[in-house]
């Protein structure tokens, strides 16, 4: 599953334009969109479930690319 593009640009919002995690400024088109909890394990495409991430970060999660 994906988040909408709605919610990706409402967490890119509340995160600042900003990666979560380094502080990366992003946009957008740059932002990665990670799930807290991932869809297998029981999570959702929600606002609360959306972490905004630059690649770099993104990658580094231990959940990166699983669905």
């Amino acid at each position: 599953m994906a988040f909408s593009e709605t919610t990706r640009e409402e967490a890119l919002k509340k995160a600042g334009y900003k990666c979560e995690k380094c502080g990366k400024k992003l946009t957008l088109h740059s932002c990665e969109a990670h799930h807290k909890t991932s869809v297998q394990a029981g999570g959702q495409d929600c606002l609360s479930n959306c972490q905004i991430l630059c690649h770099d970060c993104h990658v580094k999660t231990r959940t990166y690319g699983q669905h």
